[in-house]
């Protein structure tokens, strides 16, 4: 983290849901490491095509190809 390494929060979401603009509708507090980015429907395991576009276009958006990546599964708070 030190090295300025992109922190990427991979821990699920317990369902879907986004509003009429296609907005990620949080349902869930989650714990995480400070300024670390969450993607919260990339961490399923085996992830459907919808869900492996959107890391892929959240990865172009939040990496530089010169910078480490840390990806890792945060803890939601019950």
């Amino acid at each position: 983290m030190g090295s300025g390494a992109v922190l990427l929060n991979v821990h699920p979401l317990r369902f879907v849901e986004t509003d009429r603009d296609g907005n990620w509708i949080l349902p869930d507090q989650h714990h995480s490491l400070p300024d670390a980015i969450w993607l919260p429907v990339v961490g399923w395991g085996n992830i459907e095509g919808w869900a492996a576009d959107y890391l892929v276009d959240s990865l172009r958006e939040v990496t530089d190809q010169k910078r480490p990546v840390i990806v890792f599964a945060g803890l939601i708070a019950s």
